[in-house]
């Protein structure tokens, strides 16, 4: 199976004033094509940080981020990524922040791919979390804090790209639509998009094909959900879909 997303030796250090400093060490991280890989651990042990690292958004002090074979330094490599940071965490880093209007031709720009296909598989995003006639008609900064996250999680996964990098993106939504998303990623998975996700919620690690374990900023290896010390059901969508159905419903919103 391609390795879509590989780490070595990855070291960063971060000084903070009045406080010790927190150091985050990844000897070796990798993600498969096709592949839900979840990053979990108590608060604090430095999921956010290593999120901003995967995505090229920090350098590290050391070591290297490699997507598709090629560093994050090589030009257009952050083109092979998505990346959603936690809610309310990263506000300059937040992808949804005004009307869709405006933000749908500005990601399509972004990552070279047509507005108007980019907006169609928005819509059949936005139709599968069960939002879209309340989410396209409203601005995201007049929704709930839950339409808003909802709408941010379906804005990054829009893209057509084949790795997404998600911090927290079931909270601070509703339960169902928690149910929902994590529908959406099995589906975009069975499409051969890779994961990583970073919570610290159990039933969103239960849906990860591998679980690693981040503690006091090092990771301390992976173990499939099955055999790990995740509680909590893992949560199945009220709804299932073929692997193309998202790619139909696309097409569909184009007519």
């Amino acid at each position: 199976m391609d390795t879509v997303l590989a780490v070595c030796a990855l070291h960063k250090q971060w000084h903070r004033s009045g406080q010790p400093s927190f150091t985050l060490t990844v000897s070796a991280l990798d993600v498969r094509a096709g592949e839900i890989h979840v990053i979990t651990g108590p608060k604090g042990a430095g999921k956010s940080t290593l999120g901003l690292l995967l995505a090229g958004l920090e350098p590290p002090d050391r070591g290297t981020v490699c997507v598709l074979g090629k560093p994050l330094t090589s030009p257009r490599a952050t083109h092979h990524l998505s990346y959603l940071s936690a809610p309310y965490v990263v506000p300059e880093h937040n992808t949804v922040m005004g009307d869709l209007n405006v933000l749908i031709p500005l990601v399509a720009s972004a990552f070279g791919q047509p507005t108007s296909e980019l907006r169609s598989r928005l819509c059949a995003m936005l139709e599968l979390l069960g939002l879209s006639a309340e989410a396209l008609s409203t601005p995201a900064f007049a929704g709930t804090p839950r339409i808003r996250r909802a709408v941010d999680v379906a804005l990054t996964l829009a893209p057509r790209v084949p790795l997404y990098i998600l911090d927290e993106p079931c909270r601070a939504v509703s339960p169902e639509t928690r149910q929902h998303m994590l529908a959406l990623f099995r589906l975009l998975r069975s499409e051969g998009h890779s994961f990583v996700i970073m919570t610290a919620l159990p039933e969103v690690a239960s849906a990860g094909d591998r679980v690693s374990f981040l503690q006091g900023g090092c990771l301390t290896g992976d173990v499939h959900p099955d055999a790990a010390e995740i509680h909590g059901p893992m949560l199945s969508p009220r709804a299932t879909h073929k692997p193309n159905d998202l790619t139909k419903m696309a097409e569909q919103n184009k007519m």
